[in-house]
């Protein structure tokens, strides 16, 4: 007997070990063509070190990459070199990078590159030159169908910023980006049709399914407003539970305003009700 259990033990050391040979020879050859130059075996190996948190090894191979004009790794590597810096020295380094991936029409790259511009802009007192390259490669990106593009280019429109100021392309963009589903693109809609006509009929059932779309995505503003509108009836039925109900989930999702509101709303539960069912 104990020849068969010694047996049966080797015989599952060996199964067990046969997988963990086979997973070491399979990055043993990756690491080999990724010595060759080959550039998909780099970006494996740098989105493995990646995901293992080895930072340094995934900055080397998807530089690599990078080097040999790849857009994805110009583009993870410039992520990678803001990870835990954004000082200017290291928005400089990324937009390097970002740039190289943004002119192969690569649109994160374009993306990235937009932002690293309203960074930098933010950090030269909102200069123009740079807003208008980042609105620039928002447009770029946005022509791409990449719904965060077309909802960063709408709030430019809205604010002027990169380009005159222009409601009607602004909403045009966040309708675009609403199209896809894009939760801030989604809130600032239903802020147009709740704050433009004092939420008036078929204004403010349009802005309640805006913000009810943001809200499922858990859109702490989003959730705010609708919480506003259950507690005064705009838009829908009043109902108090429902208002806090969302006002604690805008909180949780960091809304600031959200916040005292669930105090007093839960706290002097007696008092607002008779506020919002407007009897003395």
């Amino acid at each position: 007997m104990k020849t068969v259990t010694t047996a049966g033990l080797l015989l599952a050391v060996l199964f067990t070990a046969a997988p963990l040979q086979a997973k070491q020879a399979a990055v043993q050859h990756t690491e080999a063509r990724a010595l060759r130059g080959n550039i998909a075996a780099q970006i494996t190996l740098a989105d493995n070190f990646r995901t293992q948190q080895d930072i340094v090894q995934a900055k080397y191979w998807y530089r690599k990459a990078a080097e040999q004009n790849n857009p994805y790794a110009q583009n993870e590597l410039g992520k990678l070199l803001l990870l835990n810096d954004q000082s200017v020295k290291s928005l400089q380094d990324a937009k390097v990078w970002f740039e190289k991936a943004a002119v192969q029409k690569y649109a994160p790259g374009q993306v990235n590159l937009a932002n690293v511009y309203l960074h930098l802009a933010d950090l030269n007192h909102r200069d123009n030159k740079e807003m208008v390259q980042a609105h620039y490669w928002f447009e770029q990106a946005a022509r791409q169908n990449m719904a965060v593009a077309r909802y960063q280019l709408g709030m430019m429109y809205l604010y002027g910023e990169g380009a005159d100021q222009d409601i009607s392309k602004a909403r045009t963009w966040f309708e675009k980006a609403a199209d896809q589903d894009q939760p801030d693109a989604l809130y600032q809609l239903g802020v147009m049709y709740y704050r433009g006509k004092g939420c008036e009929r078929s204004d403010c059932a349009i802005a309640r399914n805006f913000y009810e779309r943001a809200a499922r995505q858990s859109h702490g503003p989003a959730q705010f407003y609708l919480a506003m509108m259950s507690l005064q009836g705009h838009g829908t039925q009043q109902d108090y539970g429902k208002g806090v109900a969302l006002m604690k989930a805008a909180c949780d999702n960091g809304e600031p305003e959200a916040c005292p509101w669930v105090k007093n709303l839960t706290e002097n539960e007696d008092t607002f009700r008779q506020i919002f069912s407007g009897k003395p």
